[in-house]
């Protein structure tokens, strides 16, 4: 594996696949989120997450400013996975496949600037250089993050936990 030397690379990636500024949340999840019921915590990120194309598909599909841009990005985004996981000693792995080509990367994480179900998620390479995005805990099983230095209308990219496949 390679160290993180990459994340400028991967976040910029990432923020070309996402057409719109934020996300939309259902009524339940806006409910939660200004509710204070949600509450954003180291221990609440750990664990393996991945990008909710579906998610960003349904994005795709409201967005009538950049049509040009969103009829690029549909077939992109089909071909693609990528998963964050965050581990409880502050390590993190994050790997990206897109038309067949993987890469992963692996680096040190920390939660700052908590404030209800908000925060900062700062991510540091294997070189030592730190990126630091905001991050948004919706529910216990999904979360939204926004890439520094990401320009309009590309901001904000829905993630959800990857479940553990119960062995029999």
């Amino acid at each position: 594996m390679k160290p993180l030397s990459r994340a400028p690379l991967i976040l910029f990636i990432i923020a070309l696949l996402n057409p719109c500024v934020q996300a939309e949340e259902s009524k339940k999840e806006k409910d939660k989120s200004q509710g204070g019921k949600i509450k954003i915590s180291p221990m609440s990120l750990v664990g393996k997450w991945q990008l909710d194309v579906k998610a960003m598909l349904k994005a795709l599909e409201n967005d009538k400013i950049n049509e040009q841009q969103v009829a690029l990005l549909k077939p992109i985004l089909k071909q693609m996975t990528m998963t964050m996981e965050f581990k409880a000693d502050g390590t993190a792995l994050i790997a990206i496949n897109a038309f067949g080509n993987e890469n992963k990367q692996t680096g040190k994480w920390k939660l700052t600037n908590v404030k209800g179900n908000q925060g900062k998620l700062a991510v540091t390479d294997g070189k030592g250089k730190t990126e630091e995005m905001s991050v948004k805990l919706i529910d216990k099983d999904s979360l939204e993050f926004s890439p520094p230095n990401s320009p309009p209308p590309l901001k904000t990219f829905r993630l959800t936990r990857v479940k553990e496949k119960k062995t029999e």
